[in-house]
């Protein structure tokens, strides 16, 4: 986990309104918790609207397919293939 790798990254300038890519060296821990951290918070955004449309409607569908796309979702994650099943390319 202490490896260094260099990481390309597409960011928007605040200043020239357009998106400018650069290059970032962090360790393969701080990479896997950035893109654990972003799927968490991917999964939240949808978790949402979701929520709202169940307290709102009183809908329960759409709240049990959320829940189980997330989960399918999880399975699917190169991190978790990685560090739980131990697949590599």
């Amino acid at each position: 986990m202490e490896d260094e790798i260099t990481v390309e990254k597409t960011e928007m300038n605040n200043e020239t309104m357009k998106m400018e890519k650069r290059s970032e060296r962090m360790t393969l821990g701080d990479y896997d918790n950035e893109e654990l951290w972003k799927f968490l918070k991917q999964q939240g955004m949808q978790l949402l609207p979701v929520l709202g449309i169940h307290y709102y409607y009183q809908y329960t569908i759409p709240l049990v397919i959320s829940s189980v796309m997330g989960v399918s979702t999880l399975f699917e994650m190169p991190l978790y293939l990685v560090h739980v099943k131990g697949l590599t390319e």
